[in-house]
């Protein structure tokens, strides 16, 4: 029997950001609108994601799935564009996908993406509760849908699913178990996060009922990095695997645009799931980045390596996040030696380098020091629009202001 192919991406970001209204821009859009002009509108490329969706159809995976963040300001015009890319993408029974915090981006349009989408949202059973967690099954596969997506407040990415949700997934993971099926969970939100305005804030809640009542797989993405770390539980360890945007051009510590391929088949002691790592790296080509399998015996799963040469050089750049093209790039003792197709392994914390300049004196490198002053720039530049439209209005509060002639 051959083996399901499931092809995984996130983070789309699509692009052009329609002109949005007046009216539109209230509240926390206008921080949003504010950092696509500045930055985000030149990382988040349409060709670079019309690429890595060609080299997807090339591959003719069994299914797609797409973990969130398809627009970005959720625009009341965003929605018709963003139905039509996923139209073309391939029919809704073989393209499966979940809100990210930029689909529900603000109160207003929060249940737009269910509307606009439902097609690729509903599951199988025709009478199943609408919502989450949701359940589609495509051959050995059970791909268990949930939202971690709400709106928050301005320069906030936080996610929660919420106790609704967990309720429900408990028995749904329950049965799955009895079915012996390939049982994979789709999130936007990282299980693990080191920034606190990007974290899952009932992450330890769903930890705690995976560890109870297990799942094969995880995927996720939100961090726009590749990332790979592990859930441990009494029956051995469960994988955690993210990828970057799909429409990013590398810049700073962030990868370029890739999606993650698996292989799932059944052996004779379990499951067996080869997942390997494709997108774009030192060049215009997509190529073939990593390679690992995933072996599950029972009650245990391991590890398997499919090249044995062991890579030079540290390979991640943030705790947990790899980046395969970061190592390429880097000198090598022996280069001639080194492995065109690279391993992958247990993630690494890299150590700083001190450089010289403002942020020298406490071991902060030069890419984050620009991180931290663009924040600074972004935040005089919203309070300096705010107070000017509020300069407008001083004659009947002139408190408002007051704190800028001091």
């Amino acid at each position: 029997m051959a083996p399901f192919h499931l092809a995984h991406l996130s983070d789309p970001h699509l692009s052009p950001l329609p002109r949005p209204r007046l009216m539109e821009l209230a509240g926390k859009r206008v921080f949003g609108y504010l950092n696509w002009r500045r930055n985000r509108h030149r990382f988040h490329r349409r060709d670079v994601l019309d690429a890595l969706i060609a080299d997807i159809k090339a591959r003719e995976p069994d299914h797609i799935a797409i973990t969130g963040d398809i627009v970005n300001l959720a625009l009341e015009a965003e929605f018709a564009p963003a139905r039509a890319w996923l139209d073309n993408i391939g029919p809704p029974e073989q393209v499966t996908i979940i809100p990210g915090n930029h689909d529900r981006y603000v109160r207003a349009t929060a249940r737009r993406f269910a509307t606009a989408f439902a097609p690729f949202l509903r599951p199988d059973q025709a009478d199943a509760p609408e919502g989450f967690p949701s359940l589609r099954r495509r051959g050995p596969v059970a791909l268990i849908s949930l939202s971690s997506a709400i709106p928050t407040a301005p320069l906030m990415a936080t996610g929660r699913v919420g106790a609704a949700q967990l309720a429900a997934l408990e028995p749904m993971l329950e049965n799955l178990r009895d079915e012996e099926a390939f049982r994979i969970l789709l999130i936007h939100h990282p299980l693990r996060s080191t920034a606190a305005h990007k974290r899952l804030s009932d992450a330890a809640a769903l930890c705690a009922l995976i560890r109870r009542h297990g799942v094969e797989l995880i995927l996720h993405g939100h961090d726009h990095r590749h990332a790979t770390s592990w859930i441990e539980t009494g029956h051995g360890r469960i994988p955690v695997v993210g990828v970057p945007s799909a429409s990013a051009i590398a810049h700073g510590r962030i990868p370029a645009a890739a999606y993650n391929l698996f292989a799932i088949d059944r052996a004779a002691s379990g499951w067996r799931c080869d997942h390997s790592v494709h997108g774009f790296c030192d060049g215009p080509q997509i190529r073939t980045l990593a390679e690992q399998r995933l072996t599950w015996w029972r009650p245990r799963f391991q590890l398997q390596r499919l090249a044995s040469a062991r890579p030079q050089g540290p390979w991640t750049w943030g705790r947990w996040s790899h980046s395969p093209c970061r190592l390429a790039t880097r000198a090598a003792p022996n280069r001639a030696s080194a492995p065109t197709r690279t391993p992958m392994r247990k993630l690494q914390k890299p150590e700083r380098r001190r450089r010289t300049g403002a942020f020298s004196g406490r071991g902060i490198d030069s890419a984050r020091s620009r991180s931290i002053m663009r924040r600074a720039t972004y935040w005089v530049t919203a309070s300096t629009i705010i107070c000017t439209s509020w300069d407008s209005a001083s004659t009947t509060r002139p408190e408002l202001v007051s704190w800028r002639k001091r």
